[in-house]
């Protein structure tokens, strides 16, 4: 895979890692502050559970008030109880998740401290009026009532709207915090990516500069090797990760250079030694040229030659040797069956002439013995 292509897939995997990193920060705000206000609404329904305690007991009591007979009050008193327990469970978890909350302004911690103060001032009088109308002193307990228990039932509402509103208060100033906090990450993050991409991009094109200059130069270098240029600069004394390359090449550029050295050398000795082969051969032409006009006395000199040709002249010499002394032999057998033929010849001579005196004879002869013949049969 080429350097290019590589920096390309670096570069696309910094993006999507940090819109990863993006939707991470986001969602983890959104869960903070999805969790805080999870925890405000918890606080509004068990305060608004609370309230609806309180306003279901003082509507028993007030229903006892108006009671028609034993079982209606007994209906009512039962309902009161209820309510009254139902009141401090609430007011326990109300009081539970206020301890657990984050509030830097304490005033939920104050509205809560409010509605038990109220509560504490509450529930006796009211529970009080319930046993003066159980008791049947209902008179008395419609005064103590109207006097001191719907004032206080009023603060205790008063001081539970008050949690109510600062709870809706709280969702919004959260809500508001939240759309701040997740458009200020949003820029955080936009700005850290454009950052780290740009970063990403500029070192990602240095790098593919500071590798692709080594590599052009090696390139480079390689070619003018391959073309024979053994003397172009090589620079073997580099500091990064291209220096084994460089060394490598200023290696093989002097191997080469010694080799090419090497060659010219042989080279030249050959040169030499066929410049020397061809006198050699030229010198062993003229001397057979003079040998087939019959001179046998001229020969290869054997002062200025190499062992090879002194000992190819040196054969070649006594080759000449051989062939005149043959060549001499030859001549003198030759001189020898000359003369002897000469002496056959008149040899030949002589016994021809022998024979044509014999010849004459034997005429002679058988002449004669035709005549005795003839002479014979005449006789007979």
């Amino acid at each position: 895979m080429r350097i290019r292509t590589q920096l390309l897939a670096l570069i696309t995997f910094l993006v999507v890692s940090m819109s990863g990193v993006a939707l991470y920060a986001l969602n983890a705000v959104d869960s903070k502050y999805a969790t805080m206000l999870r925890a405000v609404q918890d606080l509004t329904r068990d305060v608004e559970a609370l309230r609806w305690s309180v306003d279901r007991r003082a509507i028993a009591v007030r229903n006892m008030t108006v009671a028609s007979d034993a079982a209606d009050l007994k209906s009512e008193t039962a309902i009161v109880t209820k309510a009254h327990e139902d009141v401090g469970h609430h007011l326990k978890a109300l009081a539970a998740r206020v301890a657990t909350f984050q509030d830097p302004s304490n005033r939920t911690k104050e509205l809560l401290g409010e509605i038990k103060g109220m509560e504490s001032r509450y529930a006796p009088t009211a529970l009080k009026i319930v046993g003066m109308l159980v008791e049947g002193k209902t008179a008395p307990a419609i005064a103590l009532m109207n006097s001191d228990c719907r004032p206080l039932l009023r603060s205790l509402q008063d001081a539970t709207s008050r949690f109510s509103d600062h709870g809706v208060t709280l969702a919004a100033e959260i809500e508001t915090l939240a759309a701040a906090h997740v458009a200020s990450t949003r820029k955080t993050v936009g700005a850290a990516a454009t950052l780290v991409l740009l970063l990403a991009v500029v070192g990602g094109f240095a790098l593919v500069r500071a590798l692709s200059r080594p590599l052009s130069q090696a390139t480079m270098v390689a070619d003018r090797v391959a073309a024979r240029d053994l003397d172009c600069p090589i620079d073997a004394d580099r500091r990064d990760e291209f220096a084994p390359l460089m060394v490598s090449l200023a290696r093989m550029q002097t191997g080469l250079r010694e080799r090419a050295s090497e060659d010219e050398a042989r080279a030249a000795a050959g040169e030499s030694q066929a410049a020397k082969a061809l006198a050699v051969a030229a010198e062993i032409g003229h001397l057979v040229e003079a040998a087939t006009r019959g001179d046998f006395t001229r020969r290869v000199g054997l002062e200025d030659k190499d062992d090879l040709h002194r000992e190819l002249g040196s054969k070649f010499n006594e080759l000449i040797d051989t062939m005149g002394n043959t060549i001499r032999e030859v001549r003198a057998t030759a001189d020898r069956l000359g003369h002897a033929v000469s002496q056959v010849s008149q040899t030949s001579q002589s016994l021809s002439r022998s024979a044509s005196q014999q010849a004459s004879s034997v005429q002679e002869t058988t002449a004669s013995l035709h005549q005795m013949s003839a002479s014979v049969k005449q006789n007979a």
